[in-house]
C-alpha cells in the first residue's frame, strides 16, 4: 500500500460522511420500554433492528394519511399474543387484519373462556394423542376446544351466512358481534371497531372444516351420502369477495403501511394488493395510479437465504411493485427474532413513546361506504314454502308442462346443476331471477326488476316431496310456482 492510501485510511471522515455513533446500552438510564427502544436503536445486530422498527410503527400509526394492515401467522394466539393484538387494533393503529384461520380459530376458544395449557415433557405425542391433546411446540389446544366452539359456531353464528355469498371478512365480523359481550379480544375488538378481518387461506383451518362441515351436513340426506355431496361441494364461501374488498381499502388509501407477524400466506396475499390494482389498471384500464407500500415492520425469524416468501426482504419487494423504494420515501425495518420475545416490548414501548408525546394514532377517512359490514341484527329473509307435485308420470301432459316451466327460464330440462343460474322469465323480460341452491330441496332466490335496477329482493325457499327426493323435472314445476309468486307486486 502506497504511503498516501496509508495516510487516507488514517484520516477521520466519520462526520463528513455522515456516521452516526453508536452508545453502549446504560440500563442504569433506562427508565421504560420507549427508552430502551431509543437506547438499543444505537446498538448493533437485532437489538439496532427493534429500536429502528420502533420509529417506522411510530411514524407509520401516526401518519393521518396512513391505512396500516397487520398480517398475522404462525400459532400467536396459542402463544397468549391475543392482547398485543388487540392492543394495536383498540389503539386505532390497524386499519385490517390478514391471518391465518387457525390463529383466529385459537383466539375465539381463548374468548370463548376456555384454555391453552403448558405441555408435560413426560407425555409423548402418541399418549397426547388418545387424551385429546393438540401439540403446538410446547402448547396444548384440546380437542374439546376445538369441538365444543364448532358447536356453538354452528348454532350461533354460522346461520347468519346463510342463503348468500359470504367472504372470510364476513364471516368474522359475524363472529365479532357475537362475541364482543364475551369479553376483550382480537375478533371483538375487530367487530367493534369496524376493522375486517381477511383469512385468506380459509380451508386451511379448524374454521374453515367447521364451515364446510356445516354446510355438509345440511345436505345430507334424500339419498345422498356424504362422499357424493363433498364430490359435488357447494357452498356460499368467496374469497373474491375478500380480494375486491381488501382492494378497495389499497386503493383508497392515500399511504399504505404493513405490519407483518411471520409471513406466509397472510403476508403475501397482504402484499398482492397493489399489484392487483395495478394489473386492473394495465388491462382493463384505469387511473393508472400504483399505491405502493411506503412503510413496513416485519418481525420474523426466517432468514433471508432459503428463498421462501416469508424470508424476503422489503427490497425484494420493492422489484414486485409492492413497496415504495427508500428514493420514494419509503421507510421499513425488519428484525429477526421469535416475535413472543419481541413484539410486546415493541408495541408497549411505541405506545409509551406516543403518550409522552402527546401523539395519537391517526388514519384516513376512506369514504365511499364502510369497508367492514355493518353491525345489527342479521338480515331477514322471507321464506317460501312450496309443495312439490306428484312425481310427473311419462305422459304428454306432464312432459309438457316441464318442458314449458323449463323452457320459460332458459333450463334445460333434465339439467342437474342449477346452482348460481341467472333466470330470465321470456313473459316478463323486465325481471330475472338468480337461483343459489344450496342443498336439494331448498335455497334462496334474487328477483331484480329493470324498471329499479337498485332493488332486489331475496328470498329463501323449500321445496316438500312426499318421499324426501327431488327429480330436476319437481324442481322445474315448483319453481314455476315460485315464479308465480313472485310476479306479485
Amino acid at each position: 500500500m502506497s504511503e498516501d492510501k496509508w495516510k487516507a485510511r488514517l484520516a477521520d471522515r466519520s462526520a463528513e460522511d455522515g456516521l452516526v455513533p453508536l452508545e453502549t446500552l446504560d440500563l442504569g438510564r433506562i427508565g421504560d420500554f420507549d427508552e430502551l427502544l431509543a437506547a438499543m436503536a444505537l446498538t448493533a445486530f437485532n437489538g439496532r433492528r427493534l429500536g429502528e422498527a420502533a420509529e417506522v410503527l411510530l411514524e407509520m400509526v401516526a401518519d393521518p394519511e396512513c391505512s396500516v394492515v397487520l398480517t398475522l401467522s404462525g400459532a400467536m394466539t396459542v402463544a397468549k399474543m391475543g392482547l398485543v393484538i388487540t392492543e394495536m387494533v383498540e389503539r386505532g393503529w390497524v386499519q385490517a387484519v390478514v391471518s391465518t384461520g387457525a390463529l383466529m380459530t385459537h383466539g375465539l376458544v381463548e374468548l370463548s373462556g376456555m384454555d391453552h395449557f403448558k405441555a408435560l415433557a413426560e407425555l409423548d405425542d402418541e399418549a397426547l394423542f388418545e387424551r385429546g391433546y393438540n401439540r403446538v411446540y410446547d402448547t396444548y389446544e384440546l380437542e374439546t376446544n376445538l369441538t365444543a366452539l364448532g358447536n356453538t359456531l354452528d348454532k350461533a353464528v354460522f346461520p347468519d351466512v346463510l342463503g348468500r355469498r359470504f367472504g372470510s371478512f364476513e364471516l368474522l365480523a359475524a363472529m365479532g358481534r357475537w362475541l364482543e359481550p364475551r369479553g376483550r379480544g382480537v375478533v371483538a375488538a375487530c367487530h367493534r371497531l369496524g376493522v375486517p378481518i381477511y383469512i385468506p387461506a380459509f380451508t386451511d383451518s379448524e374454521l374453515g372444516l367447521d364451515v364446510a362441515t356445516w354446510y355438509i351436513k345440511r345436505q345430507v340426506g334424500a339419498g345422498r351420502s356424504v362422499e357424493d355431496i363433498a364430490a359435488d361441494f357447494r357452498s356460499g364461501f368467496d374469497p373474491f369477495r375478500d380480494l375486491t374488498h381488501y382492494a378497495r381499502l389499497v386503493r383508497r388509501s392515500p399511504r399504505l403501511g404493513i405490519f407483518t407477524i411471520g409471513g406466509g400466506v397472510p403476508r403475501n396475499w397482504a402484499q398482492q394488493g397493489p399489484p392487483f390494482l395495478d394489473y386492473l389498471s394495465t388491462h382493463l384500464g384505469g387511473d393508472g395510479a400504483l399505491n405502493r407500500f411506503r412503510y413496513g415492520v416485519r418481525i420474523c425469524p426466517e432468514p433471508v437465504h432459503w428463498g421462501g416468501l416469508s424470508g424476503c426482504t422489503y427490497s425484494e419487494g420493492v422489484s414486485w411493485g409492492k413497496f415504495l423504494p427508500p428514493s420514494e420515501g419509503g421507510r421499513t425495518a425488519e428484525v429477526y427474532a421469535d416475535a413472543t420475545l419481541v413484539w410486546p416490548l415493541l408495541v408497549k414501548g411505541v405506545a409509551q413513546r406516543m403518550e409522552k408525546r402527546g401523539l395519537e394514532a391517526a388514519h384516513p377517512e376512506l369514504g365511499g361506504g364502510p369497508l367492514a359490514p355493518p353491525a345489527g341484527p342479521a338480515l331477514e329473509v322471507p321464506r317460501l314454502r312450496f309443495s312439490a307435485p306428484e312425481p310427473p308420470g311419462d305422459d304428454a301432459l306432464s312432459r309438457a308442462r316441464v318442458a314449458a316451466t323449463a323452457r320459460r327460464f332458459g333450463l334445460a330440462a333434465g339439467a342437474g346443476d342449477w346452482s348460481r343460474r341467472a333466470l330470465t322469465d321470456e313473459d316478463d323480460p323486465g325481471r330475472s331471477w338468480v337461483l343459489i341452491s344450496h342443498e336439494p330441496g331448498s335455497g334462496c332466490i334474487f328477483r331484480g326488476d329493470s324498471a329499479e335496477p337498485h332493488r332486489l329482493r331475496l328470498f329463501q325457499y323449500d321445496i316438500e316431496s312426499a318421499d324426501g327426493s327431488y327429480t330436476d323435472a319437481e324442481r322445474a314445476l315448483a319453481l314455476g310456482m315460485l315464479a308465480a309468486f313472485l310476479r306479485r307486486p
